[in-house]
């Protein structure tokens, strides 16, 4: 099971790596959001890229406490209910 939260937790990193480049101004928007923008993304999703950033980042960080990876102590019902909804989106 840790093994699955590693990779899962690496695949929500790297996203999020991605959208904070997106937001520093990297000019590859039309590999986000649609693609309909060409090179640096405009302001509003600029800051988007930011807010998702944070989201993916924390879902990583969530898989890997459910996951036994992070301090096991630190599970909780907040973290298993959270767990779930990533499962419902993704």
């Amino acid at each position: 099971m840790q093994a699955i939260a590693i990779i899962d937790a690496l695949i929500f990193f790297g996203i999020a790596a991605f959208q904070v480049a997106l937001a520093s101004g990297q000019p590859w928007g039309e590999y986000a959001w649609g693609g309909s923008n060409h090179g640096k993304l405009p302001t509003r999703l600029r800051r988007s890229s930011a807010v998702s950033a944070l989201v993916l980042a924390g879902a990583g960080i969530v898989v890997l406490i459910e996951g036994g990876v992070i301090a096991g102590s630190a599970e909780s019902t907040a973290t298993e209910v959270v767990t779930w909804i990533l499962a419902g989106l993704l």
